[in-house]
């Protein structure tokens, strides 16, 4: 029986479970309550609200998916029991799926994989295989100063004040505040965006026409617009840099964004744990079941490396 660690608002597990009929034993970090668990010296041993149970031996295979609690909490100053509680699962998921590493049975993506392989070095290991746009994080007394159009973002998940989100956004020379640090990147010129689901040595690529949208970031109407992407085929020689990158990365799964302009593609990130249900919905090239297959496998896709602690 495969075991997801994931939470119950977690769409692309929705769609995988529609997708077969295989065993498969949800455990939701939000709902924790509604579960039983005994871990000790002789494994573990799980069961739902629905009576269902998985323990060390029943367990073929688990994915790490979307581990986080859905409520915003505010937490005081001295802290709370919920938050404390949080903090207890969180920690307890990781070992559990520590567990299946250890046992071989860990999936595609890795718990913590976004921190063993981040951005910046993405960006310096990308250089090898693909375009790469100038680059610079920066704290300095003075603001940053730069020619022509560039970009910034940010690195962490977190709200910036009022639930808000910092999205990708394009920037002046002289105009940012020099007392928070910078990442900044030549801005590309680019007509359509490029993603590529990296399944094990598969590529599933779709791509974004950049006039949908206004800004440089398509994430900011996501939820108010629908974007239509459309099916791409890779060139071989980009399909086997990708694979190439993401081999020596070490990493079996991952969601590939890049740039197009006049038909090159230029390198932006890769998500180790991205989403990707959106893409493929109707089963046209194939991606969800590549993931189930890969998934529900009897044999590891590739050893994953120890975390780093």
């Amino acid at each position: 029986m495969l075991l997801i660690f994931t939470n119950s608002l977690d769409g692309t597990v929705d769609l995988l479970l529609r997708e077969t009929d295989r065993p498969i034993f949800r455990f939701n970090i939000d709902l924790w309550r509604d579960y039983s668990l005994a871990l000790g010296t002789s494994g573990f041993d799980l069961a739902d609200p629905h009576g269902r149970r998985i323990d060390e031996r029943s367990m073929s295979s688990c994915y790490w998916r979307k581990v986080n609690f859905n409520s915003i909490e505010v937490v005081p100053v001295g802290g709370s029991v919920d938050h404390w509680l949080e903090a207890q699962w969180r920690y307890v998921f990781r070992e559990m799926w520590n567990i299946g590493r250890e046992l071989g049975k860990a999936r595609l993506t890795e718990a913590g994989g976004e921190r063993r392989f981040g951005k910046l070095m993405q960006l310096r290991r990308a250089k090898k295989y693909f375009n790469v746009a100038d680059w610079l994080f920066t704290k300095q007394d003075s603001p940053p100063l730069f020619e022509g159009s560039w970009i910034t973002k940010g690195f962490a998940a977190e709200f910036v004040g009022n639930h808000k989100v910092f999205y990708t956004r394009e920037v002046k020379s002289g105009q940012l505040d020099p007392a928070y640090p910078w990442f900044l990147q030549s801005k590309i010129e680019a007509s359509h965006d490029l993603t590529v689901v990296y399944v094990a040595g598969r590529c599933f690529a779709f791509t974004l026409d950049r006039r949908l949208f206004q800004g440089v970031d398509w994430r900011v109407d996501i939820n108010r617009v629908e974007h239509p992407w459309t099916d791409h085929e890779l060139t071989p020689d980009l399909r086997q840099r990708i694979c190439d990158f993401m081999d020596e990365a070490d990493l079996s799964f991952g969601r590939l964004d890049f740039l197009l302009k006049d038909g090159v593609e230029w390198f932006l990130e890769v998500n180790p744990n991205g989403q990707f249900a959106w893409l493929d919905q109707s089963g046209r090239q194939g991606m969800l079941k590549a993931i189930l297959e890969e998934l529900t496998t009897t044999r590891p896709t590739k050893p994953i490396r120890p975390l780093l602690r």
